[in-house]
This record gives C-alpha cells, sequence and structure tokens, in this order.
C-alpha cells in the first residue's frame, strides 16, 4: 500500500478549519449533512476521511467511522476503519439507524396519499401530516409502491 503524505501547506490549510477541544475536533468547513467536505488535490472528499489518512500515512480502503458518534468530529481518536457492515452494525447498536422494516401501509392510506398529492400537498407534507418516511409517502403517492392500489378498491 503506497504511503500517503501532505505538504506542510496542505497540512496547514487543512488543521486551520478545526476547531479543537478535549473532546471532538468539530470541522469549521463546508458541511453537507453534517460531514466535513472539502477539496483535496482536485478531488471531493469527506474531512474525516482525510484526517484518518493524515494520521495513518494512507488512504482507507473502507469507510471511516466515528466512535463519537459526531460526523463533523475529525479527531483521529474518535475515527475508526471498517466495512460498511460493521458502521451500519455500529449505529444500529448505538440506536442512529431505523430498524430495516418500515411500517406497510393499507390500501385507505394509500388513496388519502394519492389524495392528498392531487389536491396539491408536497411529498414531505403528506408524510409529515401521516407521520411516514418522505422516501415511502412519495413512492405511494407516484405509484412506484402499491401501484396495485386503485381508488375503486375502498368504494
Amino acid at each position: 500500500m503506497e504511503a500517503f503524505h501532505l505538504t506542510p501547506r496542505e497540512t496547514r490549510n487543512f488543521w486551520a478549519k478545526v476547531q479543537r477541544s478535549d473532546a471532538c475536533w468539530v470541522w469549521t468547513g463546508y458541511k453537507q449533512s453534517g460531514y466535513g467536505r472539502l477539496f483535496f488535490r482536485y478531488k471531493p472528499m469527506l474531512a474525516h476521511r482525510l484526517s484518518w489518512a493524515i494520521a495513518n500515512g494512507r488512504l482507507p480502503q473502507n469507510e471511516i467511522c466515528h466512535r463519537c458518534d459526531n460526523p463533523s468530529c475529525v479527531r483521529p481518536t474518535h475515527l475508526w476503519e471498517g466495512s460498511h457492515r460493521e458502521n451500519m452494525a455500529d449505529m444500529r447498536l448505538k440506536g442512529r439507524l431505523a430498524p430495516i422494516c418500515q411500517p406497510s401501509l393499507n390500501a385507505a392510506q394509500v388513496i388519502a396519499i394519492r389524495e392528498l398529492r392531487d389536491s396539491g400537498s408536497t411529498h414531505r407534507q403528506i408524510a409529515d401530516s401521516l407521520g411516514l418516511p418522505l422516501l415511502m409517502a412519495r413512492n405511494a403517492a407516484v405509484g412506484n409502491t402499491y401501484a396495485h392500489v386503485s381508488a375503486q378498491v375502498c368504494v
């Protein structure tokens, strides 16, 4: 595996965007969904992955997971390399991952979703009003799921 090193300038630029504390070291640069993001050598990269690479002298082969569960944290001692399966298991163990199964809808609920859509409600409004995940409400509304349900079912 090829060694990984930053130039002194790259190192200064990276750590200049980190607020250090006794706990997490928080990325203060651009973030998306809580994760620090940057361009490194003209390629998009997650800040915590670069931090891990700096500390370990190599680019990670797998996902970089957070012991602290803070997506903005780039403190190397809070990061570990793991497979996607290990990361999902860690998230599930810590209660940060929704159960794999989702609620199912009955025909009346699907028809109500479609009527709300037809009356001008957004998918987000429908999901929020019915307490459903956004993707579930959207898929039911547009017929990606529950395609077999039609208004005649409940007439």
